[in-house]
């Protein structure tokens, strides 16, 4: 018995000894923890690995979206980087769409429809998401430990910058691109190398890499460019010398160069698609300031944390935050140790002294937590009762391209990870129970970030989506029309799907940016299948099928209607959906007529106000009229004036900016309304000019001002 206890102790000491020796040769080190960080991301994801070429996470969503996207533009033999029009989405008109968008973030677009060919489309839109859980955590953790990391302390800085809060919420929303952030690493290594190399080749390097960055994701791009700048302001506050610091500025220079000339490409494309391009990011100043971060998201835990997730809504009820964007929550041991870390830096400890690249990088990740923190804020952030304005502010003054400050936050949790690390780095070194207090402190991190299972929605067809395959060439409208009703846009995300399936072109727009468009109000004159407009509208615009999903409408509070009139039952179908045609008398109504007629309705259900006017209480000779607005759709007014002539009759005539003569009215001593329009009005603000014929007084009792919908811009024309 004692032999063969002695010859297993001796076996094990042998395993144990050949498992060290393998793991003190960095690329087996370097294989395991991949393993590791692979199997986390299967515990994780699992649900969705096990459905993998069937099912996306949540959904439908930006996953379920560009699946559909990569096969539409596939079965209209396109690419990504080809197709301008989809013409199954928004029919009959077809949705334009920017190419140049697909060229900047090439990444995406590159990696998915590659792997298509092999594992089709949703098996590659999984594994590139899923694949860059792995890569962000692998590559934070090989650059940590190459600068002098205890591996257990980088294993735990690379989980916490992979698996936080907000890249699970972004994986959730099919947001593969934001998964892809082994984009920083990179960009530090480069910034690294620079450092120590300091010659023309490494800024090229860096060039590439920053170019490369904005190829990976428009948002990784600009905060990127933060990492950037804020290693290249730390390097010349080091430097010495002003030959020193010149040179440094000319590395800067060069590295800037190199990626504009990188990134030539998606530019001269989006030149020539300026107006697809801008319909589709087109944002306002309201969206940076309702997508920057709050700075209380930062300690309050995730609203999906099955325990603490009471202690966000005691202290911010979510209607306070778009939460989707505010799940910032870094974790309190996280920002404990943190700045334990910060103040070790400050300190000048030995352990941040190891070699000048290592204090480089813990000096610069120590200014990045807060550059990070305030570029995340809202455009104006109230401090002490005083809204002050951000850097997102400054941005926002020039475009409006990006709008989610918020994802600036995923950088506060990298340089507070890396600062984490050093901390926890020195316990290990310092203290026998270093060790054991690093795996409390990773056990304690996981249980802060974790967040559930995140479920899978299975892409299956549905019955009505069969039964549409089966039928005859057509354009489908589906409703209810989506709204702001949850449940009506959820409709419309699955039904866009559902193309993939039944190859029909569908009436509604699936997709941003065209508000306020001619197509945009035919959507809302008939947004309602029981306006009496909507039948000869929808034949109108070639619509063959219209299909009533009546569980939808349950679910988003309202009664399924009546089949109106000019409409017919075709079948009942499964999952309480009645399939309808439109009767075979109804007569095409003339579209530019019935928009015209509907104007003011159709500027109500957009949401266009009335601009605010400025208007004197007479007109003696001539007055004016002054008059100011924010909304972008609005472009057309009518103008409602309650006059009367002071002694003899005159006309009082109304003028434009330039003095063309927009109309003119009689006028007695009993007050009389009027109206003139529509007007066509331009910008944000606008001059009219009132003027009696003969000379003499007008007086205005009142001056009021309808918005109207505008029809002269065209998705056609994109």
């Amino acid at each position: 018995m004692t032999t063969i206890s002695a010859d297993a102790a001796r076996a094990a000491v042998h395993v144990r000894d050949r498992v060290s020796a393998a793991l003190s040769r960095s690329w087996t080190r370097y294989a395991f923890v991949s393993l590791l960080y692979a199997l986390l991301t299967a515990v994780w994801f699992h649900d969705l690995m096990l459905h993998i070429g069937g099912a996306v996470l949540y959904g439908p969503n930006d996953a379920s979206y560009g699946i559909r996207q990569y096969w539409g533009a596939e079965f209209q033999g396109q690419n990504p980087f080809t197709q301008t029009r989809d013409e199954l989405n928004g029919a009959p008109e077809g949705l334009p769409l920017a190419s140049a968008v697909q060229i900047a973030n090439f990444l995406i677009p590159a990696a998915i429809w590659s792997m298509h060919w092999v594992v089709g489309f949703t098996v590659a839109s999984n594994l590139y998401l899923l694949g860059g859980f792995v890569l962000t955590a692998v590559s934070f953790y090989v650059l940590l430990e190459r600068l002098g990391i205890h591996p257990l302390p980088a294993f735990i800085a690379g989980y916490a910058v992979a698996f936080n809060p907000w890249m699970m919420e972004r994986a959730g929303s099919g947001h593969s691109g934001f998964m892809q952030a082994w984009i920083f690493p990179l960009v530090i290594a480069a910034l690294l190398y620079q450092h120590r190399r300091r010659t023309v080749r490494s800024a090229v390097l860096v060039g590439l890499v920053l170019a490369l960055s904005f190829y990976d994701n428009s948002y990784y791009g600009l905060m990127a460019g933060l990492v950037v700048g804020v290693f290249w302001i730390v390097e010349l506050v080091g430097q010495r010398s002003w030959r020193e610091r010149l040179w440094s500025v000319t590395l800067a220079d060069v590295a800037l160069v190199v990626a504009v000339i990188a990134f030539l490409p998606p530019l001269f494309v989006w030149r020539s698609q300026h107006e697809t391009v801008s319909a589709n990011v087109s944002n306002a100043a309201q969206h940076v300031q309702n997508l920057g971060a709050a700075a209380e998201s930062y300690v309050l835990p995730s609203f999906r944390h099955p325990q603490l997730s009471g202690v966000t809504r005691y202290f911010a009820p979510r209607s306070e935050f778009i939460w989707s964007e505010n799940t910032l929550y870094l974790g309190w041991s996280l920002i404990l140790l943190g700045f334990v870390g910060l103040v070790l830096v400050a300190r000048r400890h030995p352990d941040t002294l190891r070699n000048a690249t290592t204090r480089y990088f813990l000096v610069a990740m120590a200014v990045l937590a807060p550059a990070a923190f305030l570029f995340s804020l809202k455009r104006e952030t109230s401090v002490f009762g005083l809204d002050v304005p951000m850097p997102s502010y400054a941005i926002s003054e020039f475009t409006y391209f990006w709008r989610v400050f918020a994802r600036f936050g995923l950088l506060v949790t990298f340089a507070l990870a890396a600062l984490a690390a050093l901390a926890l780095t020195v316990l290990i070194r310092r203290f026998r129970w270093g060790l054991a207090a690093s795996v409390a402190a990773f056990g304690l991190l996981a249980f802060e970030y974790y967040g559930g299972i995140p479920p899978i929605y299975e892409l299956r067809q549905t019955p009505y989506s069969k039964w549409i395959e089966e039928q005859p060439p057509g354009i489908v409208a589906n409703y209810p029309l989506p709204t702001d009703n949850p449940a009506a846009l959820r409709l419309l995300a699955d039904t866009f799907y559902q193309q993939t399936y039944n190859e029909k072109p569908q009436f509604m727009l699936f997709g941003s940016g065209y508000g306020g468009t001619r197509e945009d109000a035919i959507r809302v004159l008939v947004r309602y299948v029981t306006d009496p407009n909507a039948p000869g509208m929808l034949k109108a615009n070639g619509v063959k099928y219209v299909l009533l999903h009546d569980d939808v409408y349950r679910e988003a509070n309202a009664e399924p209607p009546p089949i109106p009139a000019g409409f017919h039952l075709l079948a009942r179908l499964p999952g309480n959906v009645r399939a309808l045609g439109i009767d075979d008398d109804v007569q095409p109504v003339d579209i530019e007529a019935t928009l015209e007629r509907n104007a003011v309705a159709i500027a109500a259900a957009q949401g266009i106000t009335a601009p605010d006017v400025t208007a004197p209480t007479e007109v003696d000779g001539t007055a004016s009229l002054d008059l100011q607005w924010d909304h972008p759709w609005l472009r057309r007014v009518n103008v409602t004036v309650t006059a009367s002539s002071v002694g003899r009759p005159r006309k009082l005539h109304l003028l434009t900016e330039d003095g063309e003569t927009v109309w003119a009215w009689d006028l007695g001593s009993t007050p009389t309304q009027v109206t003139y329009g529509p007007i066509s009005i331009d910008g944000t603000s606008e001059r009219l000019e009132l003027r009696t014929e003969p000379d003499g007084r007008v007086k205005l009792d009142a001056v009021s001002i309808q918005p109207l919908a505008d029809f002269s811009v065209s998705i056609r024309d994109y």
